[in-house]
């Protein structure tokens, strides 16, 4: 169709080189806002656009309201773990809102401890499902997905309050960006179908080493998430879905039995879908996973692949800072 004399002096929209620094000065607050499926607080992490970089920085209202991210951190991770994903996205003129869930390093080194001490370090091994639901809290993935929603909660009261951050949240554009298990979040948040009773027939009782390995991480993970759901919430097919989540951005998320033996429960997802991973990642193999699935899902779905790489190329290097919390659970630890 021909341009009218009219669209053709209107100027395009700047477009910025996204692996570059976007234009806008990044601010970060750390926040404990309300937890009600806890009765407690969520310890939460923001970053957004400001008007100077650095913490607690007055926010850049020229642009608001911003697209809304919620940042859903790996096992044993925290928010912290991705710092620099989360100031890039703020860079470019989104607000990324992350919390440690229960199963962040910060939460768990008291329970790591308690398992250590429980169980004797010549056992560790042999009885590493024991040890793993003893660091689980109870309906562990419903409240994991629970945290995505209550995010989205208080992202609602924090836009529609009288702070300093009033006004920052678009909440009609809300996507999830998670790693790892924060990818499982994130895709059961979207509507991903997780398989339950097909998982459970992968499951053991307390598998060895050689067996959890074979399984897979993610699937070990999810038996014994399994194991602590209520009986009433642990169905065939479980689905948690939060229509508010517009978008997912999976960074080497789980791609196994977990959502069937055909991958249907993956394939659910009603939400633009952009799969991140590496090829030599052994916690979430490439080929027989993303490779496969994605070629079967209708679009919007994305896949991109980096050559060789880990699990953990994702975050902060080295995740760091989940490694010195990790210094402190006990030599006994097997």
């Amino acid at each position: 169709s021909e341009i009218s004399e009219a669209q053709a002096d209107v100027a395009p929209p700047p477009c910025h080189e996204p692996s570059a620094p976007g234009p806008y000065a990044v601010g970060f607050d750390d926040l404990m806002l309300p937890d009600p499926q806890r009765e407690g607080d969520l310890d939460a992490r923001i970053h957004y656009p400001a008007l100077t970089a650095g913490a607690q920085a007055d926010p850049d209202k020229s642009g608001a309201p911003w697209p809304l991210v919620i940042l859903s951190h790996g096992f044993l991770l925290t928010p912290a773990t991705f710092d620099a994903l989360a100031a890039h996205l703020a860079s470019h003129g989104f607000v990324v809102l992350g919390t440690k869930h229960r199963d962040a390093i910060d939460h768990m080194a008291a329970g790591l401890k308690t398992a250590c001490e429980a169980i004797p370090k010549a056992e560790q091994w042999s009885r590493l499902g024991e040890g793993f639901r003893m660091l689980l809290e109870p309906n562990h993935a419903h409240r994991r997905v629970g945290d995505v929603s209550t995010l989205i909660d208080d992202a609602v009261a924090l836009h529609e309050g009288e702070g300093a951050l009033a006004g920052m949240f678009d909440l009609d554009r809300v996507g999830v960006a998670g790693h790892s298990f924060g990818a499982f979040t994130g895709l059961v948040a979207s509507g991903a179908d997780l398989h339950a009773g097909v998982i459970a027939t992968h499951c053991l009782e307390e598998p060895s080493v050689a067996e959890i390995l074979k399984m897979g991480i993610m699937p070990f993970l999810t038996c014994q998430v399994l194991a602590v759901t209520d009986a009433e919430k642990r169905t065939d097919h479980i689905t948690i879905r939060d229509p508010r989540v517009k978008a997912l951005f999976d960074m080497a998320g789980p791609v196994e039995v977990l959502w069937g033996e055909a991958f249907e429960g993956f394939a659910s997802v009603e939400v633009p879908l952009m799969g991140v991973f590496t090829t030599t990642d052994e916690a979430v193999p490439y080929e027989t996973g993303p490779a496969a699935v994605f070629d079967a899902l209708p679009p919007p779905a994305y896949l991109l692949a980096f050559a060789g790489g880990n699990h953990s190329n994702f975050g902060d290097t080295d995740f760091a800072h989940a490694k010195a919390v990790g210094a402190d659970v006990p030599e006994d630890c097997g």
